[in-house]
């Protein structure tokens, strides 16, 4: 493969979901992606470079319904329409350009051949490589890409864990992301619960992200660290307190 993209799959259990099709399939019955991690073969510098740079135009021309100009690239009214179209069907159903524009790029900008490399339960992409055409703009050489879709369960996994978030023996690679994260991690919100995450259902990731933070955290020069909280009570115009003058502040400003 020249790509290889990160797939949910019907081993993916989640401690949320009575059934894995509500994690792992799409409303309308295709298999779901995540965009966080995505894998790109060096073999060929050429060609991945120019894929890179063809998914993340295709990104913004979906984002935009073609609206956004890209280089010296202006789409027609009809082209428009179509980016619109593409746009409508891949957008939600796949959370986001990200991994809209990666559908879109596997499909080889055919709808019609999505079902079959992209549908749960006959998922060609998810079984053997798939050759994609990503030639758009006219004049273009070809621009054949072969894609794979590999377990986000052992290669991308962002949700939270059964058995109490512990992680299994072959995953590789944990992706925190979404809102919940976004609260634990800077602010410590530990006990914050939502109908998907949980501290009980992410211990493994709590205590990895932790490790891995104190580990850098004591890498860094002692000038670069944040400094350290003072010791101790500590009044309004920075002088130090112990606790009995502390108290003493404390009563005369009861009086």
């Amino acid at each position: 493969w020249d790509v290889a993209i990160t797939a949910y799959d019907e081993h993916f259990v989640v401690p949320w979901a009575k059934d894995v099709t509500e994690v792992s399939r799409t409303r309308n019955g295709f298999v779901r992606l995540n965009g966080g991690v995505v894998l790109v073969s060096l073999q060929n510098m050429e060609l991945a470079k120019r894929f890179l740079q063809r998914w993340a135009d295709v990104a913004v021309w979906l984002d935009s319904k073609g609206e956004a100009q890209v280089g010296d690239i202006v789409w027609t009214e009809e082209d428009k329409q179509q980016w619109t179209a593409w746009h409508d069907d891949l957008n939600a159903e796949f959370r986001g350009p990200s991994q809209a524009s990666l559908v879109l790029l596997l499909s080889s900008f055919d709808m019609g051949r999505l079902r079959g490399v992209l549908g749960w339960g006959s998922c060609q992409v998810c079984r053997e490589t798939v050759l994609a055409k990503l030639d758009l703009i006219l004049g273009e050489a070809n621009f054949p890409v072969r894609f794979r879709a590999l377990p986000a369960r052992l290669l991308n996994h962002p949700e939270s864990m059964p058995n109490h978030g512990a992680f299994t023996e072959d995953l590789l690679v944990v992706h925190l992301k979404g809102f919940w994260w976004r609260q634990v991690l800077p602010k410590g919100a530990l006990f914050l619960f939502d109908a998907f995450r949980g501290s009980d259902w992410n211990r493994d990731s709590i205590m990895l992200q932790k490790q891995l933070y104190e580990t850098w955290i004591r890498a860094l020069p002692k000038e670069a660290r944040a400094p350290a909280p003072p010791d101790g009570f500590v009044s309004k115009d920075g002088k130090k307190m112990n606790f009995e003058e502390l108290k003493q502040l404390l009563k005369h400003t009861d009086d």
